[in-house]
């Protein structure tokens, strides 16, 4: 669909989010070790409760929502769907990463989510996630790694997945329901994102 410049307006309760999707075809991961005392594991439906936790703890600044309605069965049926390939990333015992793949014939791997805590990002712990998702989308036979990211994340995002391979192929916008008008996240969350009234 086709829009003529210019602006327009949304209700109440109604987000604009500009979307840029980006891809990869270069799916030869790096040989760089992972930082000290990270690891990584795939999650299952044993993990329902942990899922939820982990994904609103890291997607709740960049209001990630789409997870946040579904019940515990959902969530395990989630899990144990073949074509999803969830994975938390450790240090030690703390689980401080996320890392959600869905797999598609036809489309290849979405980086569903992607995502670390405050305390171990620039740190070279997310090169390392990025590496450990092209290994796995290799390892899966696919021949493309594909994301999109929004003006709702963080603001170096795009420069970032740059940085580690990926081309912008698209732009466009989503208009979606605000989550912390709905009560799903805090009023307080994500900061930088205008939050209407009314």
């Amino acid at each position: 669909m086709q829009l003529p410049n210019g602006y327009y307006q949304l209700p109440p309760g109604k987000m604009a989010n500009a979307v840029t999707w980006m891809e990869r075809k270069d799916l030869s991961p790096s040989s760089a070790p992972a930082p000290k005392g990270l690891t990584l594991r795939r999650l299952g439906p044993l993990d329902a409760a942990l899922h939820p936790r982990l994904y609103r703890s890291i997607g709740e600044p960049w209001l990630w929502s789409g997870l946040l309605m579904k019940s515990k069965a959902e969530m395990e049926a989630y899990l144990g769907n073949p074509d999803v390939l969830s994975f938390a990333a450790f240090d030690g015992a703390k689980a401080i990463g996320m890392l959600d793949l869905e797999t598609s014939p036809s489309e290849g791997v979405e980086i569903a989510y992607f995502g670390l805590a405050p305390s171990h990002t620039g740190k070279g712990a997310g090169a390392w996630l990025m590496d450990e998702s092209v290994r796995i989308a290799c390892e899966a036979g696919h021949a493309r790694l594909w994301l999109h990211t929004c003006n709702f994340d963080h603001p170096k995002a795009v420069a970032f997945y740059q940085k580690q391979g990926f081309t912008i192929y698209a732009q466009g916008f989503e208009i979606m329901d605000d989550p912390r008008r709905e009560g799903h996240l805090p009023r307080e969350a994500a900061p930088h994102v205008p939050f209407m009234k009314g």
